[in-house]
């Protein structure tokens, strides 16, 4: 299954608000249809103000420190309920890829602290063997890392995430970078973790 933020194939729809995960094992036929673990309807609500409607494509504005290697769009959804945009290296596809990062909007704050614990909870519900680190928090923002084990029988390979989530007056912005490794170096985890860190929100 795809991770990252990342649905447990058709089943749990397109866009979560949190993390992704591939299935080695399936097929999947559109992007639409990848597994993802927690979805606006589910988590994106909690502690939510009343959204007002998006005018203006928000994901596009925010600008990621990319690495010095070449990196393409892979994926957008852009609606009323959420935007997000998904990068891929520039030989890979969303349907093929060793790293990942995706940039998510969804109207209406929602409180950081509240979004980490669901997403959390989904993940153990779902039997998904798996470990939280939080690493920074505010009061409106909350960085934090997960590690999935290998799952060869549920056709989840093990895969690193590093997720920020920041509240605006009007909205949340989730951004994430996935990888599928068993042991990530440090030093990139590092690295993506303060370039996740270092991007600016600008209403």
């Amino acid at each position: 299954m795809k991770i990252g933020t990342t649905v447990v194939v058709a089943a749990m729809l397109s866009v979560t608000a949190g993390f992704y995960f591939y299935s080695e094992n399936k097929t999947v036929e559109n992007q639409k249809a990848e597994a993802r673990v927690v979805q606006p309807s589910e988590s994106a609500q909690v502690g939510q103000t009343e959204p007002k409607q998006m005018d203006k494509v928000k994901v596009e504005m925010v600008k990621v420190g990319f690495d010095n290697r070449s990196w393409k769009e892979g994926f957008r959804d852009i609606n009323e309920q959420s935007q997000m945009i998904e990068y891929v290296l520039s030989n890979e596809t969303v349907h093929n890829w060793s790293e990942l990062v995706t940039v998510q909007y969804f109207p209406g704050a929602r409180n950081p602290q509240q979004l980490f614990d669901v997403t959390k909870d989904k993940v153990k519900q779902l039997g998904i063997q798996s470990e939280f680190k939080l690493v920074n928090q505010t009061e409106k923002e909350l960085v934090y890392g997960w590690y999935v084990e290998d799952q060869p029988k549920k056709g989840i390979p093990a895969q690193v995430e590093i997720s920020r989530i920041i509240q605006v007056d009007e909205g949340t912005y989730w951004l994430h970078y996935a990888i599928k490794s068993k042991d990530p170096s440090k030093k990139g985890i590092d690295d993506w973790t303060n370039r996740l860190s270092a991007v600016k929100i600008s209403e």
